[in-house]
């Protein structure tokens, strides 16, 4: 009989917690549900240091070209409700160790609310002797400098996925000029705390009248939840391009790393 009851009760014990976990299922999936956005404050500072190693096979062998690009970020209240206006300076470019100046005292501003849209950007300032090439580069460059990938509006469990699109046009000296596609698709990964881990599949076409090109590439990332800010980009793409002076297209390959911090 004793055992009848205890094996009776262990039923029961056993039946009590599949209903008590199946109640607490709901909760846990909630709380697996993450809400993504940038917490710039104005008087904030961030630096955001690139380096990216290109390479391709050449006449003369195998090239690798290493840029590099340091930029400074300044937030401030904006004069629209739900934005932050970021005036954004490149501190220093380099190609191959060789100093760029191209873009020395330019000051890009942009006003991006907090899922990442881009409401306004304008550029000013830099050298009269690169006034030329800073008309027509900078139009282009309002995500070059500007980043920060567009989160959606509702929250993100593990797995999930959300895109971004990006069409871009820079004005040529003489007659036309260059345009492109960029396509990402980003995926979160994992949670680790405040830490949150993301990759990202990318496709991107470039076209100009002397030369296009195709690449496709994965992307690794790190941001920070309580900051409200990435920290990390790590990029890998391979493309081709195309001109008159390259028979069957000019495969390359190119690494980026993207560092960020607040000062």
């Amino acid at each position: 009989m004793g055992r009848v009851i205890r094996f009776t009760t262990f039923i029961f014990t056993a039946f009590l917690l599949v209903v008590i976990s199946s109640m607490l299922r709901p909760q846990q999936a909630h709380s697996s549900d993450y809400t993504f956005s940038y917490k710039l404050k104005p008087g904030q500072t961030w630096l955001s240091k690139k380096t990216s190693v290109l390479r391709f096979r050449s006449r003369r062998g195998n090239v690798e070209q290493v840029s590099k690009r340091l930029v400074k970020f300044k937030i401030s209240d904006s004069a629209t409700p739900g934005y932050v206006d970021i005036i954004a300076r490149v501190l220093e470019q380099t190609n191959d160790n060789r100093r760029i100046r191209t873009f020395e005292g330019v000051l890009f501003k942009g006003t991006l609310k907090s899922d990442g849209t881009l409401f306004y950007y304008t550029f000013s300032g830099g050298s009269a002797h690169y006034r030329p090439i800073i008309e027509a580069a900078c139009p282009a460059m309002e995500y070059e400098i500007f980043w920060m990938p567009r989160f959606p509006a509702h929250p993100l469990k593990i797995g999930d996925h959300f895109k971004n699109n990006l069409k871009m046009k820079m004005a040529g000296a003489a007659g036309p000029g260059m345009k492109g596609q960029v396509r990402w698709e980003y995926s979160l990964t994992a949670v680790n705390g405040h830490m949150a881990r993301f990759s990202a599949l990318d496709q991107s076409f470039m076209k100009s009248p002397s030369v296009s090109a195709r690449s496709a590439g994965r992307e690794v990332s790190l941001f920070d939840m309580r900051e409200g800010m990435w920290t990390e980009f790590n990029i890998r793409t391979k493309g081709q391009a195309y001109g008159p002076a390259m028979r069957g297209g000019k495969d390359y390959q190119q690494v980026i790393k993207i560092k960020i911090q607040k000062q």
